[in-house]
């Protein structure tokens, strides 16, 4: 004699074979949720944390803070920043791992005079809300894709 189990039992067993679907064609194609969270320089940060940051000299006054905005294109950035300083140039990504990007900065010019190009590592984390460069922090200020 057949067994008749109850309507929401057979659904309740169709839910969990199309969950477990979407599951495995998530790990055979890792991209998938890779692609989610691309994260890219294109866009701009501003400076939220630095070695010194809250720090006082001898006398016991703070010591003076900086700021540092940067802005990146597809190939090329500006940074601003106080004490009054500008740094432009272009820049290239030259390898990609995780969250972690090889960037090599050039044609660099700081303050109007041509100035040493140079190859960094930099993070960017939080699906590229934050970047971390040269032992200071970012935040990304605007909506460009991350």
């Amino acid at each position: 004699m057949l067994r008749r189990e109850p309507v929401w039992l057979g659904m309740l067993v169709f839910a969990l074979l199309l969950a477990c679907s979407a599951q495995l064609a998530d790990a055979a194609d890792p991209s998938a949720s890779a692609d989610a969270c691309a994260p890219t320089l294109v866009g701009q940060f501003s400076l939220t944390d630095y070695p010194g940051k809250g720090a006082v000299d001898p006398d016991g006054a703070p010591a003076m803070p900086i700021s540092k905005e940067y802005t990146f294109t597809e190939a090329t950035y500006r940074m601003e920043g106080y004490p009054p300083l500008t740094v432009t140039g272009r820049y290239a990504v030259l390898q990609a791992q995780e969250q972690r990007l090889e960037v090599a900065f050039t044609d660099t010019v700081f303050d109007g005079q041509p100035a040493e190009d140079q190859t960094l590592w930099v993070t960017l984390s939080d699906c590229g809300a934050t970047l971390v460069m040269e032992g200071m922090t970012y935040a990304r200020v605007d909506a460009a894709a991350k």
